[in-house]
């Protein structure tokens, strides 16, 4: 598949999640780490969706260490049960080098999803 194709696809299904953003958060950054292990250059893109959805849960005071934190807890965790089921070993390792080894990256996207809600918020 080309990344069009991969990005139409994940985007039709994101799209169409219904659940709380927690969970909704927990099965996007499963779908992500599954796509961005065969897929690295849509990475940054495509973190938007499940770093959204934890600014809806978190608020705009969210930084990268919470993201980790949730990350962890609620995908990595042996006792984890993330929505959507438990991503397969290459998805878990990507999770694990790809935020311990980019906060930078994760913050600044983390400011970008802040500011680009924001401003769909002052749209309404």
């Amino acid at each position: 598949m080309t990344d069009e194709e991969v990005k139409e696809s994940y985007y039709k299904f994101s799209n169409r999640i219904q659940t709380n953003t927690i969970s909704a958060a927990e099965l996007e950054f499963v779908i992500v780490a599954t796509i961005v292990v065969h897929k690295p250059q849509l990475t940054e893109e495509l973190l938007y969706q499940p770093l959204l959805m934890l600014v809806w849960s978190f608020g705009n005071e969210i930084d990268c260490e919470t993201v980790i934190k949730f990350v962890d807890g609620y995908i990595l965790h042996e006792k984890a049960k993330p929505y959507g089921g438990i991503p397969d070993v290459d998805a878990v390792n990507w999770l694990n080098q790809y935020f311990k080894n980019n906060k930078v990256i994760i913050q600044r996207k983390l400011i970008e999803v802040i500011k680009k809600n924001n401003e769909e918020l002052l749209k309404t």
